[in-house]
């Protein structure tokens, strides 16, 4: 499948601009000290100028996380070799300093999901919201996961 520049550039800066809307929405709620992102791609979405990018558009991932709240912030890429391409998924994670009831996590998440639906059509969460427990740097932690897909084409 050949894509343009500019569609490769849009799935590119997608992380971003899925990944902090939503960290924003559950912002209020969590307080995170850590949000991750690990989004896969598609080697075939991905141009030879995007891919020298890929460092640079990681770390502006990274920095709207902290924008959206997040004080710590990690974004990595897994590149996928595999034909055809699968959509592009995103997996956001945020280890949270408070604890709040699952329903109303998933509703926040939902809402701000909404949001980023008008500029992303087509994005979709592959499951609900999760939360596990779990040790941290910060000590034991709920984090709170969203796994995120989005399609080939916008």
């Amino acid at each position: 499948m050949i894509i343009t520049q500019e569609e490769a550039t849009a799935r590119t800066a997608a992380p971003a601009e899925i990944a902090a809307p939503v960290l924003s929405g559950l912002e209020r709620l969590l307080a995170p000290c850590y949000a991750e992102v690990v989004t896969t791609l598609a080697l075939a979405s991905l141009d030879l100028k995007l891919k020298r990018e890929l460092d640079g558009l990681l770390a502006t991932t990274e920095r709207a996380l902290e924008l959206a709240g997040a004080p710590r912030a990690k974004a990595m890429a897994v590149v996928t070799p595999a034909d055809p391409p699968p959509p592009m998924q995103i997996l956001l994670s945020a280890v949270a300093t408070r604890e709040v009831g699952l329903d109303e996590a998933r509703a926040a998440a939902a809402a701000a999901l909404e949001g980023v639906q008008r500029r992303w059509p087509g994005c979709r969460a592959r499951k609900e919201l999760t939360v596990s427990e779990r040790d941290t740097p910060w000590g034991r932690r709920p984090i709170y996961s969203l796994d995120l897909e989005v399609p080939q084409h916008r």
